[in-house]
Order: C-alpha cells, then structure tokens, then sequence
C-alpha cells in the first residue's frame, strides 16, 4: 500500500513540476541552469523516476516561484495564500497589466 501511495504521489509531483516550469517559460535545460543541476536530473524529476533532494526542494520552489507546500502537495500554507492574494490586491489597484502578471 505504501508503494502504491508514494507512486502516485510522484505522479502528483512530476506532473506538477512541468506545469510550473512550463508556466514560467522554462525549458528544463533552463530550470536546471537556475538550479545548478543536471538537465537529466529535472528530467527525472519530470518523468517521475526521481525527486529532488530536500536540499533542493527550496531553489526548486523560489526558481518557480511557489511555495515547497505547493510544490509538495498542490496546496498553498494558509500564510502564503493570505500574502500572496494581498499582494494580488494591491497590484489590480495600481495597474491592471502587473495584475494579470500575477495571474499567470
């Protein structure tokens, strides 16, 4: 059962992984560039043969721009959401273009 569920789980996690880097504009050429590894070892990430080291889980979300609880679980920290829409707010009072940015 255990198996099971952390198989599924890397299934979770790889395809979230793409979505984000993709989202940002990246290639995993590029998110390995900024993460100072291998373009193989994103490539396993990606695939779901592998996950990044703990040691790697916080470049991995700050080059993607999320929080390691999204990146992990799909889930925002209530903290993080809170911050995050606040932020959301001011920017559609101060421009719509820098909005929609953060939108994305």
């Amino acid at each position: 059962m255990n198996r099971v569920n952390n198989e599924l789980e890397r299934e979770f996690f790889n395809e979230r992984l793409k979505r984000l880097y993709r989202a940002s504009g990246f290639s995993q050429a590029t998110l390995a560039i900024k993460m100072g590894v291998s373009r193989s070892a994103v490539q396993r990430w990606c695939d779901g043969k592998d996950k990044p080291g703990i040691d790697r889980l916080s470049d991995l979300a700050r080059a993607l721009h999320v929080s390691i609880d999204y990146l992990l679980t799909g889930r925002e920290t209530t903290r993080y959401a809170v911050l995050l829409n606040a932020l959301r707010q001011t920017a559609r009072s101060l421009d719509p273009r820098i909005s929609a940015l953060l939108e994305q």
